[in-house]
């Protein structure tokens, strides 16, 4: 069996439209033309929609810089996620701790796990979440969107995902969006 100590993912991550989007802030009459709806663009751009702020597992071992300058895939930045696989909580699973995983969901507003009406992003007009990832130390790493279930959670009630191997070169990844259907867009 394969262990890692220590590996770090940095991604950049947008979701791309199908025909003619529009989004629509929950709550709110106005909509507005999208051709691309980004969770992060950049540290600081009032383009990102996104937190990263639904932590799991074995919290306490994976740290989240949004501000990297590590040699971005596109922009000035990105975002750079650690994995130090210790089992420091705080833990976050159903089982006794230690989880041996640990992971992030990009939520809006933060920690909203589908409890907050009238909140998160009307998304129905998107069909894929496209991003791209590199590891430091190559590794197997799992990519989710949606699953957030509770009572304003998104449309698509059972994660969607890929597994990867992540060499340290960027790859441009894509996530299908089921149906194009993702109200209230929980990454």
């Amino acid at each position: 069996m394969k262990q890692i100590l220590k590996s770090t993912a940095i991604i950049a991550l947008l979701i791309i439209p199908f025909i003619n989007p529009w989004i629509k802030v929950q709550g709110q009459e106005n909509h507005k033309p999208l051709k691309i709806f980004y969770v992060y663009k950049d540290a600081g751009s009032p383009e990102n929609h996104f937190n990263p702020s639904g932590y799991m597992g074995d919290c306490g071992d994976i740290t989240i810089t949004e501000t990297s300058t590590e040699k971005p895939a596109k922009g000035a930045t990105c975002i750079k996620v650690t994995y130090t696989a210790k089992g420091k909580g705080p833990n976050k699973c159903n089982y006794p701790a230690p989880c041996k995983w640990a992971g992030a969901y990009w939520l809006n507003p933060p920690n909203n796990w589908g409890t907050m009406p009238k909140s998160g992003y009307d998304l129905s007009a998107f069909n894929t979440l496209k991003f791209y990832a590199k590891a430091e130390i190559p590794c197997e790493i799992e990519f989710k969107v949606g699953g957030v279930a509770g009572t304003y959670g998104d449309s698509q009630h059972e994660p969607n995902g890929i597994k990867v191997h992540l060499s340290n070169k960027w790859e441009e990844y894509s996530i299908p969006l089921k149906g194009g259907l993702f109200n209230y867009g929980y990454l």
